[in-house]
């Protein structure tokens, strides 16, 4: 099941390549790490009125969350459900309203550190 997350996070890529939505300053992929029962955030300014999502997939080493606040601190997405193949494969899609910061978490919810990719668009 594992194999899933990697052509998800490819045509995450590949699709938000082409679109024009997403954080007004592009961010690459990137390799991050996150603490036993740590979390790691993101904060972007996103545009209104245009798909923004989020793709995390981790080592397979414990399970993890994903939320996204927007500027109010209000969940609008969120992943926190998993099954054992999918302890740590995160994703979230949402339309932000207007033109304004959100804050994205990537919970580690074990007892060992994971080291996971990451896509925003």
């Amino acid at each position: 099941m594992r194999w899933l997350g990697w052509p998800l996070l490819s045509m995450l890529l590949l699709v938000g390549a082409t679109g024009h939505a997403g954080p007004t300053q592009p961010r690459p992929p990137s390799r991050e790490v996150v603490e036993p029962f740590g979390q790691k955030t993101f904060s972007l300014n996103f545009e209104g009125n245009q798909r923004a999502s989020v793709v995390a997939i981790g080592d397979g080493r414990t399970f993890m969350g994903l939320y996204i606040y927007d500027r109010h601190g209000n969940c609008v997405a969120r992943d926190d459900v998993g099954d054992s193949p999918t302890r740590d494969d995160l994703a979230a899609e949402w339309f932000p309203p207007e033109l304004g910061p959100y804050s994205i978490d990537v919970v580690n919810l074990g007892r060992t550190f994971n080291q996971f990719w990451i896509a925003i668009r």
